[in-house]
C-alpha cells in the first residue's frame, strides 16, 4: 500500500514540477537564442526532443534521413570543402548510436547473418594491409571511412527489423531518387538556358557550372532508387499509382542519362535485363522495357551519344590503359597486395614500362574495384570481397515453398548486378550507397523474423493457438465425450 502511495506521489511531482520545469528551461533557452542570436541555445533546447524522437524510431530519424540524404551528399558539406565532413556523415554516426542503443534496451539485437562475416574480414584485412602499404600515410582518411561504413552496416545487420521499418526505408530511398532526379533535370535545363550548351549534369552544377566531377558518383547513387522504383511499380495494384511510379521511373532513368555516366547507364540496363529474365511476365515486361528505352534514347542529349561512340577510340577515357598497367602491377603484388589506397603508387611504378604515362599521367586511380583491390589487397583481400558478393546473392535466394515470388529480393539481386557492372568503370567500393545496398539485402532476409513481432500477427497467432485448443474439445463434446 505504501509503495502505491509513493508511486502516485512521484507521478504528481512529475506532473506538477518536473515537466513544467523542463518546459520553462526550454523556453528560457529559446528566448536567449533569439535575443543573443546564439543559435546553440536553440540546439540545446531542442536536444531532449531530438534525442527522444531518434530513440523512439531510429529508422525514421536519423537513419531514414541518412538514407534520403545519400544522393545529395556532395551538397551537404559542412566544412566548405568537398572532401570535408558532411551532414550525411553526421547522420550516419547518429544512426549507429541510436540503433545500437535501442537494440540493447529493447533486446532487438541478434546474431548477424553469416554473409556479414566476409565484409568484416575484408575490412580487417584492409586495416592490416596499411602496415605494408607503399605509402602508409595515404590510407589514414580511408580508414575512417571504412570504420564508419562497416560500423553502420553491422549496426543494421544486428538489429531485428520490423516490416514497417523496412517499408519506411524503401520509401526514403524512392523519395530521394525522385527529388534528386528532379533537381538534376532542373540543373541541366538551367545550364542550357544560361550557357547555350551543356555537357554532363550533376547536382553540383546547381552551385558551379563546372561541377560535373561528381556526375559518375551521382549516377551510381541513383542505381538503388532506380531499382526500388521498379520494384514499387511491379508490386502496385492501383492504376493511378502505377502511372505515377512509371513517371518516376522515367524521370530517374533520364536523370542518370543526363549525368553522362556510361557505366551507370549499363548498370541500369543490366537491372532491366535481369528483371526481364526472372519475372513471370517476361514478354510483357520486355516489350514495355524496350519501348521505354527506345523512347528515352530518342531524347538523349547528343553529348552522351558522342561519349558512347567515342568509348573505343578514347580507351574508355583511358581506363583500359590504366587496367593494363594495373595488370603489370598485380604480377608483383598478387599475394598480399601493395596496401590499402596504394594503387596510384603501384601504377606509377609500372606506368613507364607500359608506355602510357605520357598519355594518362601518373598516380591514377584504378576506375575498377576488381583491378584496384587485386593490386592493393592481393588475392587474399579480393577473395574476401568476392565471397562477400556471393554470400549476399545467396541471401536473396527465393524460398521454394513460397507461392508468390518476393519482388524485393529479385529487385535487390538485380540492383547488385547493376552495381557490379557499374563498378567495372568506377571506384565505388567505399560509396555509402554501395554499403546501403548490402545492408538492405541483409534486412530483407531478416524481415520474416521481424514480421512475427508485429502486433497484428501476434494477435493472429494467439487466435490460431486458442482455436487449435477449442476444436478438439468441441469434437469431444459433440461425440458425447467418446471417440
Amino acid at each position: 500500500m505504501k509503495m502505491i502511495t509513493m508511486q502516485k506521489s512521484a507521478s504528481r511531482i512529475n506532473q506538477k514540477v518536473l515537466w513544467p520545469g523542463l518546459a520553462l528551461l526550454v523556453l528560457l533557452l529559446m528566448t536567449l537564442s533569439i535575443i543573443d542570436s546564439k543559435w546553440i541555445y536553440m540546439g540545446l533546447a531542442a536536444a531532449p526532443l531530438i534525442f527522444y524522437i531518434c530513440l523512439k524510431n531510429p529508422f525514421i530519424v536519423p537513419f531514414g534521413l541518412y538514407v534520403f540524404s545519400l544522393p545529395f551528399e556532395n551538397l551537404l558539406v559542412l566544412s566548405g570543402h568537398f572532401e570535408g565532413a558532411t551532414l550525411t556523415k553526421m547522420l550516419g554516426i547518429a544512426s549507429i548510436f541510436f540503433l545500437i542503443l535501442k537494440g540493447l534496451f529493447e533486446k532487438r539485437l541478434k546474431v548477424p547473418d553469416k554473409a556479414v562475416l566476409w565484409w568484416v574480414l575484408f575490412a580487417l584485412y584492409c586495416f592490416l594491409s596499411t602496415s605494408w602499404a607503399i605509402s602508409p600515410e595515404s590510407p589514414a582518411a580511408r580508414i575512417q571511412t571504412i570504420t564508419g561504413l562497416v560500423a553502420l552496416y553491422l549496426a543494421v545487420s544486428l538489429y531485428r527489423i520490423e516490416k514497417k521499418e523496412y517499408d519506411a526505408l524503401m520509401a526514403f530511398i524512392l523519395l530521394s531518387g525522385i527529388v534528386c532526379a528532379l533537381l538534376t533535370v532542373y540543373s541541366y535545363k538551367m545550364q542550357l538556358l544560361q550557357f547555350g550548351s551543356v555537357e554532363r549534369a550533376s547536382l553540383l552544377t546547381l552551385k558551379d557550372e563546372n561541377g560535373v566531377w561528381g556526375a559518375n558518383k551521382q549516377g551510381f547513387d541513383m542505381l538503388l532508387p532506380f531499382a526500388v522504383c521498379l520494384g514499387a511499380l511491379l508490386k502496385q495494384k492501383k492504376t493511378l499509382m502505377k502511372f505515377l511510379l512509371f513517371a518516376a521511373f522515367l524521370l530517374i532513368f533520364y536523370s542518370i542519362i543526363l549525368t553522362g555516366s556510361r557505366g551507370d547507364l549499363f548498370g541500369c540496363l543490366a537491372i532491366l535485363i535481369i528483371l526481364a529474365l526472372t519475372l513471370k511476365n517476361k514478354v510483357k515486361f520486355t516489350i514495355i522495357t524496350v519501348l521505354t528505352v527506345m523512347a528515352l534514347f530518342s531524347v538523349t542529349p547528343h553529348f552522351f551519344i558522342k561519349r558512347i561512340n567515342n568509348s573505343e577510340a578514347s580507351h574508355a577515357e583511358g581506363r583500359t590503359d590504366i587496367w593494363l598497367v594495373g595488370a603489370k602491377a598485380a604480377q608483383k603484388y598478387w599475394l598480399f597486395g601493395a596496401g590499402l589506397d596504394s594503387f596510384p603508387q603501384a601504377y606509377t611504378q609500372f606506368a613507364f614500362s607500359a608506355n602510357v604515362y605520357m598519355y594518362r599521367g601518373l598516380y591514377r586511380a584504378p576506375h575498377n574495384i576488381f583491378v584496384g583491390n587485386f593490386v592493393e589487397l592481393g588475392v587474399i583481400g579480393t577473395s574476401f570481397m568476392i565471397m562477400g558478393f556471393l554470400t549476399h546473392f545467396l541471401a536473396l535466394k527465393q524460398k521454394r515453398h513460397k507461392r508468390r515470388r518476393n519482388i524485393d529480393r529479385t529487385i535487390f539481386g538485380a540492383a547488385l548486378v547493376g552495381v557490379l557492372i557499374s563498378s567495372l568503370a568506377l571506384d565505388c567500393l567505399w560509396y555509402k550507397t554501395f554499403w546501403l545496398l548490402l545492408a538492405m539485402i541483409i534486412m530483407q532476409k531478416n524481415i520474416p523474423e521481424g514480421w512475427r513481432e508485429q502486433p497484428e500477427l501476434k494477435k493472429q497467432e494467439q487466435i490460431d493457438r486458442v482455436a487449435g485448443r477449442l476444436i478438439p474439445a468441441v469434437n469431444v463434446i459433440g461425440t458425447g465425450g467418446t471417440k
